[in-house]
Protein backbone atom coordinates (compact mmCIF):
# COMPACT_ATOMS: atom_id res chain seq x y z
CA UNK A 1 0.00 0.00 0.00
CA UNK A 2 3.15 2.16 -1.36
CA UNK A 3 1.13 5.67 -1.66
CA UNK A 4 3.25 9.11 -2.45
CA UNK A 5 0.00 11.34 -1.89
CA UNK A 6 -3.27 11.62 -0.65
CA UNK A 7 -4.68 10.18 -4.29
CA UNK A 8 -2.68 7.60 -4.38
CA UNK A 9 -3.67 6.69 -0.71
CA UNK A 10 -7.28 6.52 -1.17
CA UNK A 11 -6.90 4.37 -4.72
CA UNK A 12 -4.97 2.01 -1.91
CA UNK A 13 -7.79 2.10 0.10
CA UNK A 14 -10.42 1.09 -2.46
CA UNK A 15 -8.44 -1.75 -3.64
CA UNK A 16 -8.03 -2.74 0.35
CA UNK A 17 -11.43 -2.30 1.08
CA UNK A 18 -12.54 -4.93 -2.32
CA UNK A 19 -10.14 -6.80 -0.88
CA UNK A 20 -11.14 -7.49 2.58
CA UNK A 21 -14.92 -7.22 1.51
CA UNK A 22 -14.16 -10.58 -1.05
CA UNK A 23 -12.34 -12.45 1.72
CA UNK A 24 -15.23 -11.49 4.03
CA UNK A 25 -17.69 -13.26 1.35
CA UNK A 26 -15.11 -16.13 1.26
CA UNK A 27 -15.37 -17.10 4.77
CA UNK A 28 -18.90 -16.48 5.32
CA UNK A 29 -20.40 -18.71 3.35
CA UNK A 30 -19.87 -21.53 0.46
CA UNK A 31 -19.08 -19.99 -3.40
CA UNK A 32 -22.22 -20.27 -5.08
CA UNK A 33 -22.01 -20.44 -8.56
CA UNK A 34 -21.97 -16.82 -9.77
CA UNK A 35 -19.15 -16.31 -7.00
CA UNK A 36 -17.15 -19.40 -8.76
CA UNK A 37 -17.92 -18.33 -12.58
CA UNK A 38 -16.22 -14.98 -11.13
CA UNK A 39 -13.36 -16.32 -9.81
CA UNK A 40 -12.81 -18.58 -12.60
CA UNK A 41 -12.93 -15.99 -15.28
CA UNK A 42 -10.16 -13.87 -13.41
CA UNK A 43 -11.00 -12.99 -9.91
CA UNK A 44 -8.09 -14.52 -8.82
CA UNK A 45 -4.66 -13.38 -10.49
CA UNK A 46 -0.88 -12.68 -9.65
CA UNK A 47 0.12 -10.30 -6.99
CA UNK A 48 3.59 -9.72 -7.63
CA UNK A 49 4.34 -10.46 -3.90
CA UNK A 50 5.45 -13.85 -3.60
CA UNK A 51 4.13 -14.43 0.11
CA UNK A 52 0.96 -13.68 -1.65
CA UNK A 53 1.49 -15.85 -4.75
CA UNK A 54 1.53 -18.89 -3.44
CA UNK A 55 -1.47 -18.86 -2.03
CA UNK A 56 -3.22 -17.65 -5.04
CA UNK A 57 -1.47 -20.27 -7.26
CA UNK A 58 -3.37 -22.97 -5.19
CA UNK A 59 -6.36 -20.90 -5.47
CA UNK A 60 -6.21 -20.92 -9.35
CA UNK A 61 -4.95 -24.43 -9.87
CA UNK A 62 -8.16 -25.66 -8.04
CA UNK A 63 -10.36 -23.28 -9.88
CA UNK A 64 -8.93 -24.48 -13.55
CA UNK A 65 -9.24 -28.09 -12.67
CA UNK A 66 -11.90 -30.26 -13.74
CA UNK A 67 -13.24 -31.04 -9.62
CA UNK A 68 -13.58 -27.56 -9.68
CA UNK A 69 -17.57 -27.09 -8.45
CA UNK A 70 -20.12 -25.40 -6.04
CA UNK A 71 -20.55 -29.01 -4.60
CA UNK A 72 -16.94 -29.49 -3.67
CA UNK A 73 -16.02 -26.79 -2.16
CA UNK A 74 -19.53 -27.03 -0.21
CA UNK A 75 -18.16 -30.26 1.14
CA UNK A 76 -14.60 -28.56 1.70
CA UNK A 77 -16.46 -25.64 3.47
CA UNK A 78 -18.34 -27.99 5.69
CA UNK A 79 -15.50 -30.25 7.05
CA UNK A 80 -12.63 -27.13 7.30
CA UNK A 81 -14.76 -24.62 9.17
CA UNK A 82 -17.92 -26.64 10.67
CA UNK A 83 -15.91 -29.94 11.68
CA UNK A 84 -18.60 -31.82 9.49
CA UNK A 85 -17.59 -35.31 8.79
CA UNK A 86 -14.89 -34.82 11.34
CA UNK A 87 -14.61 -37.99 13.65
CA UNK A 88 -12.93 -35.97 16.49
CA UNK A 89 -14.97 -32.53 16.30
CA UNK A 90 -11.60 -30.64 15.20
CA UNK A 91 -12.09 -27.88 12.44
CA UNK A 92 -10.81 -24.21 11.72
CA UNK A 93 -13.46 -23.18 13.91
CA UNK A 94 -13.52 -19.32 12.23
CA UNK A 95 -13.67 -17.28 15.63
CA UNK A 96 -11.39 -15.15 17.57
CA UNK A 97 -12.73 -16.68 20.81
CA UNK A 98 -11.81 -20.03 20.04
CA UNK A 99 -8.12 -19.05 19.04
CA UNK A 100 -7.76 -16.28 21.87
CA UNK A 101 -9.09 -17.72 25.01
CA UNK A 102 -7.65 -19.78 27.48
CA UNK A 103 -10.07 -22.78 26.89
CA UNK A 104 -10.80 -22.30 23.25
CA UNK A 105 -14.37 -21.39 23.98
CA UNK A 106 -17.07 -19.56 21.57
CA UNK A 107 -18.32 -16.57 22.97
CA UNK A 108 -15.35 -15.03 25.54
CA UNK A 109 -13.63 -11.36 25.71
CA UNK A 110 -12.82 -11.06 22.65
CA UNK A 111 -16.34 -11.76 21.42
CA UNK A 112 -17.37 -8.76 23.89
CA UNK A 113 -14.53 -6.51 22.49
CA UNK A 114 -15.59 -6.51 19.09
CA UNK A 115 -18.93 -5.85 19.81
CA UNK A 116 -18.04 -2.67 21.02
CA UNK A 117 -15.96 -1.89 18.34
CA UNK A 118 -18.91 -2.29 16.16
CA UNK A 119 -21.31 -0.51 18.77
CA UNK A 120 -18.93 2.34 18.31
CA UNK A 121 -19.95 2.90 14.91
CA UNK A 122 -23.55 2.58 14.99
CA UNK A 123 -23.55 -1.51 13.45
CA UNK A 124 -25.33 -4.00 14.86
CA UNK A 125 -25.19 -8.04 13.47
CA UNK A 126 -28.11 -8.71 10.57
CA UNK A 127 -30.87 -10.39 12.07
CA UNK A 128 -30.43 -12.97 9.02
CA UNK A 129 -26.93 -13.87 9.86
CA UNK A 130 -26.74 -16.05 13.12
CA UNK A 131 -22.94 -16.05 13.58
CA UNK A 132 -21.23 -15.25 16.85
CA UNK A 133 -19.67 -11.09 16.31
CA UNK A 134 -15.97 -12.27 16.15
CA UNK A 135 -16.72 -14.65 13.67
CA UNK A 136 -13.67 -14.07 10.89
CA UNK A 137 -16.29 -12.61 8.04
CA UNK A 138 -17.75 -10.39 10.42
CA UNK A 139 -14.23 -8.79 11.32
CA UNK A 140 -12.93 -8.40 7.69
CA UNK A 141 -16.51 -6.86 6.98
CA UNK A 142 -16.13 -4.47 9.64
CA UNK A 143 -12.61 -3.93 8.88
CA UNK A 144 -13.86 -2.76 4.87
CA UNK A 145 -16.40 -0.82 6.94
CA UNK A 146 -13.85 0.96 8.20
CA UNK A 147 -12.18 1.55 5.54
CA UNK A 148 -15.05 3.23 3.52
CA UNK A 149 -15.46 5.00 5.86
CA UNK A 150 -11.73 7.16 5.37
CA UNK A 151 -12.94 6.93 2.05
CA UNK A 152 -15.74 9.00 2.42
CA UNK A 153 -14.23 11.40 5.13
CA UNK A 154 -11.00 11.83 2.21
CA UNK A 155 -13.07 12.62 0.31
CA UNK A 156 -15.20 15.02 2.10
CA UNK A 157 -12.09 16.79 3.17
CA UNK A 158 -12.49 15.93 6.67
CA UNK A 159 -8.51 15.62 7.33
CA UNK A 160 -8.67 14.98 11.50
CA UNK A 161 -11.56 12.36 10.96
CA UNK A 162 -9.36 10.60 7.73
CA UNK A 163 -6.70 10.43 10.08
CA UNK A 164 -9.00 8.95 13.16
CA UNK A 165 -10.14 6.55 10.87
CA UNK A 166 -6.26 5.66 9.52
CA UNK A 167 -5.87 4.81 13.60
CA UNK A 168 -9.07 2.87 14.03
CA UNK A 169 -7.57 0.77 11.21
CA UNK A 170 -4.45 -0.27 12.77
CA UNK A 171 -5.78 -0.25 16.27
CA UNK A 172 -8.26 -3.19 15.30
CA UNK A 173 -6.13 -4.82 13.19
CA UNK A 174 -3.70 -5.06 15.79
CA UNK A 175 -5.86 -5.59 18.89
CA UNK A 176 -7.64 -8.20 17.07
CA UNK A 177 -6.78 -9.54 13.17
CA UNK A 178 -2.85 -9.83 13.65
CA UNK A 179 -3.57 -11.42 17.21
CA UNK A 180 -5.33 -14.96 16.02
CA UNK A 181 -5.64 -14.79 11.84
CA UNK A 182 -2.42 -16.66 11.40
CA UNK A 183 -3.53 -19.33 13.71
CA UNK A 184 -6.54 -19.75 12.34
CA UNK A 185 -5.16 -19.77 8.46
CA UNK A 186 -2.92 -22.20 9.61
CA UNK A 187 -5.70 -24.35 11.41
CA UNK A 188 -7.07 -23.92 7.68
CA UNK A 189 -4.00 -25.07 5.85
CA UNK A 190 -4.13 -28.17 8.01
CA UNK A 191 -7.35 -29.09 7.21
CA UNK A 192 -8.65 -27.78 4.18
CA UNK A 193 -8.59 -30.67 1.24
CA UNK A 194 -9.10 -28.44 -1.77
CA UNK A 195 -6.33 -26.03 -2.95
CA UNK A 196 -8.99 -23.42 -3.19
CA UNK A 197 -9.08 -23.32 0.76
CA UNK A 198 -5.51 -23.84 1.18
CA UNK A 199 -4.39 -21.48 -1.04
CA UNK A 200 -7.32 -18.89 0.75
CA UNK A 201 -5.95 -19.65 3.88
CA UNK A 202 -2.19 -18.62 2.59
CA UNK A 203 -3.07 -16.00 1.03
CA UNK A 204 -5.08 -14.31 4.09
CA UNK A 205 -2.48 -14.58 6.44
CA UNK A 206 -0.03 -12.78 3.65
CA UNK A 207 -2.14 -10.43 2.99
CA UNK A 208 -3.09 -9.68 6.74
CA UNK A 209 0.69 -9.71 7.47
CA UNK A 210 1.82 -7.31 4.59
CA UNK A 211 -1.35 -4.80 5.47
CA UNK A 212 -0.31 -4.24 9.31
CA UNK A 213 2.95 -3.35 7.97
CA UNK A 214 1.52 -1.17 5.56
CA UNK A 215 -1.02 0.23 7.76
CA UNK A 216 1.66 1.12 10.20
CA UNK A 217 3.34 3.60 7.81
CA UNK A 218 0.44 5.80 7.27
CA UNK A 219 0.47 7.37 10.24
CA UNK A 220 0.35 11.01 9.56
CA UNK A 221 -0.70 10.63 6.04
CA UNK A 222 -2.07 13.79 6.20
CA UNK A 223 0.51 16.24 7.48
CA UNK A 224 3.15 14.38 5.13
CA UNK A 225 1.20 13.69 1.97
CA UNK A 226 0.05 16.80 -0.71
CA UNK A 227 -3.23 15.56 -2.64
CA UNK A 228 -2.49 15.44 -6.45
Amino acid sequence: MEATNLAELDDAMRHRMEMYALLARLYREEVDGDLLQMLQEGGVTVSGDASLDEGLYLMRRYLASFDASTLDLAKDYAKVFCGAASTNKTAAYPYESVFTSEKGLLMQEARDEVLAWYHRYGLGRSERYHECEDHVALEFEFFAFLIGKYLDASASGQAASAEQLLAAQRDFMQGHLVNWVPAFCRHVNLRAKTDFYRGLAQLTAAYVKRDFAALKETAGAFASAERC
